[in-house]
């Protein structure tokens, strides 16, 4: 999916304050916008609305923009590929929680999907076998790594993949 451009820097910058201690943006006072705009939102914070996956978003020009993609522009002047909240908090849009990560890299610290029974990420069990079945993507593509009697083993196994592969130590959380 194509992600919309974001404004220039000096735009942002222009517009917007960034506070990296709260992750917050809020609205500065504008000589480009009618009076009654300053009054309403001058001061206020911006890009406040939540999205269905917990994060913040706000529009600019009638353009809806991720606000963790428009700090990353404001503060490092470039596009990201994609943006990483490292502690997995989708609102937590402190600059030392977002990381310009891509796609690949991003799937490497993700939260444990909702329908994992076994409550780790890469282990399932396999009802035809018996056992517990551990396995992990890599380039896309699902690789084996056994079949094991004990959960806690097949999650060691499933770990220790991560860890060689480099994914992120929040992965699955």
């Amino acid at each position: 999916m194509a992600l919309t451009p974001l404004p220039s820097q000096d735009y942002l910058r222009k517009i917007l304050d960034y506070n990296p201690e709260t992750g917050a943006l809020t609205w500065k006072h504008r000589e480009d916008v009618p009076r009654q705009w300053n009054t309403r939102y001058a001061g206020l914070p911006a890009f406040t609305k939540i999205d269905k996956n917990g994060y913040c978003m706000g529009e600019l020009g009638g353009k809806s923009y991720s606000s963790h993609r428009i700090i990353w522009k404001y503060v490092y002047g470039f596009d990201p590929e994609q943006i990483d909240h490292i502690n997995g908090r989708p609102a937590d849009n402190r600059i030392e929680n977002l990381r310009s990560v891509t796609i690949e890299e991003n799937n490497r610290n993700m939260r444990r999907r909702h329908d994992n029974k076994s409550g780790v990420s890469g282990v399932h069990w396999e009802r035809r076998k018996s056992k517990w079945c551990a396995r992990i993507k890599v380039a896309k593509k699902w690789k084996f790594l056994g079949y094991f009697s004990c959960l806690n083993e097949a999650a060691a196994v499933r770990k220790r993949a991560e860890r060689e592969r480099g994914y992120h130590p929040n992965h699955g959380r």
